[in-house]
């Protein structure tokens, strides 16, 4: 299969269904994508392929606060991408997974139970992560 960067009029499609799967999947109603963050999607090269897709739109409707996923968004996420010591392709995983984490927490009232099911880990998983990432109540957006 060729890579996405070679199939543009797959991204659409893939956004959707990504973006409905996230939704379902948090819980969170159903989020929009603009226009504009659909050109950016479109216009990016995606050396990371599909999944590289998924991450950063993950990443994007994690930050996300009002009904509809921005082209702001999209730059956001896709800016902070790490430039020295490590390949320009490479996600940064660890710093996504600590955002997410944080903005479920958040979402959820710091309730550590409920957070732990929208995540689809265990609680005690989620407090570790808590612990790990340093995470603490009062940095949650």
């Amino acid at each position: 299969m060729p890579p996405l960067r070679e199939r543009r009029e797959d991204i659409v499609a893939l956004t959707e269904y990504f973006v409905r799967r996230y939704c379902e999947r948090t819980g969170v109603a159903g989020i929009g994508v603009a226009r504009a963050a659909l050109a950016e999607l479109t216009a990016y090269a995606w050396p990371g392929n599909a999944r590289e897709l998924q991450q950063t739109l993950e990443a994007a409707l994690g930050m996300t606060r009002g009904p509809e996923l921005t082209a702001e968004r999209i730059r956001t996420v896709l800016g902070r991408r790490p430039r020295r010591h490590v390949a320009p392709d490479v996600f940064p995983l660890r710093e996504l997974e600590r955002d997410y984490i944080a903005t479920v927490l958040a979402r959820c009232n710091w309730n550590q139970s409920l957070a732990a099911r929208r995540l689809g880990i265990g609680r005690n998983t989620l407090m570790r992560k808590i612990k790990s990432f340093k995470l603490e109540k009062s940095e949650a957006a």
